[in-house]
């Protein structure tokens, strides 16, 4: 099965070791996220994990962005825990 979209998540942006936060954002009611206006250069993307939910997929990914190039899109998967 897939995860379904998620609103209201919170997603940083830091540097690639994850030592200075850049940016951080809430998804969008379809769950979409967007950094716009980025310097080239590596960047980590982190979910915030919420409470009472795991991980089924990374939650976190370093990405590489390049001038003239397109973003890439990233798709993070939690659940809710079972009890």
């Amino acid at each position: 099965g897939s995860d379904a979209p998620m609103p209201q998540q919170t997603v940083v942006l830091t540097n690639p070791a994850s030592t200075e936060q850049i940016r951080s954002m809430t998804t969008d009611s379809s769950g979409a996220f967007r950094f716009d206006r980025l310097t080239p250069g590596d960047y980590r993307v982190t979910l915030e994990v919420p409470d009472g939910f795991q991980r089924t997929n990374d939650v976190s990914m370093v990405l590489s962005v390049r001038e003239a190039e397109p973003l890439s899109e990233v798709r993070f998967g939690i659940s809710r825990r079972k009890p």
